[in-house]
């Protein structure tokens, strides 16, 4: 972890009730944990980071950190294999071949084979009009966006897709613009994909969104983790 992420961890988010933890991947005894396995492919991101830090998050998870530059190569291929959720933090296979079979989360990226839609800029973050059926609703207090993009499930597919396979429903979590979902979950045959459609931290380390200094950050995350690290009954 950055310190500038290990600061944010302990200024703000032991404030929210997000104490943090000791040493990952073992129990009070140091015996090795036989938790869910959390795949973070990132390079750096100083809210996840924070988040994944807490007592909260060790309680529920053992975390792997996995750099970008092997997605698609055999040491991506091993660290996958088993995994509970898996998160990719501006990046994301390219081919659906590569994807794992565990539930996942996209953050700035569709899930392969789809590409981004129109670019959005400076936009409110509201709740769904519906809580999620997994998820849960979260409140959100004049959070905005930077930048981010739109996702339609059509429209967005390669041309030579388009019309040729089955359409996923878009779940909402958050919405934008004229409601258009930028926090949504897509169905993968047995599996739940989660896509957020803009960054937490630019390249540049600054910050996209303010929502990641309010409380129902955190609350999300862990709702996401607990969730989405849930066996899977129909492994496909």
């Amino acid at each position: 972890m950055s310190g500038t992420s290990r600061l944010f961890a302990l200024l703000l988010l032991p404030l929210l009730g997000f104490p943090l933890g000791t040493v990952q991947g073992q129990d009070k005894t140091g015996k090795k944990s036989e938790k869910p396995r959390l795949v973070l492919v990132s390079t750096k991101n100083l809210f996840l980071e924070a988040f994944l830090e807490t007592d909260e998050a060790k309680g529920l998870v053992q975390v792997e950190d996995l750099l970008p530059q092997v997605v698609g190569k055999d040491a991506y291929r091993k660290a996958i294999r088993d995994a509970a959720l898996v998160v990719f933090d501006r990046c994301r296979p390219e081919e659906e071949a590569d994807l794992p079979k565990a539930n996942c989360v996209f953050i700035d990226r569709p899930p392969p084979p789809w590409k981004r839609g129109a670019e959005l800029k400076d936009f409110p973050l509201k709740s769904a009009a519906k809580e999620h059926p997994v998820l849960g609703a979260f409140k959100l207090d004049n959070a905005s966006v930077a930048v981010g993009f739109r996702f339609d499930p059509k429209a967005d597919l390669p041309d030579k897709l388009k019309g040729k396979r089955d359409v996923p429903t878009v779940t909402p979590v958050l919405t934008g613009p004229d409601d258009v979902p930028v926090v949504f979950t897509l169905k993968r045959g047995a599996y739940t994909d989660l896509v957020l459609t803009f960054p937490l931290v630019l390249e540049s380390d600054k910050f996209n969104s303010n929502w990641p200094l309010q409380p129902s950050f955190p609350l999300f995350w862990r709702s996401v983790v607990t969730e989405l690290s849930k066996p899977v009954k129909d492994k496909e």
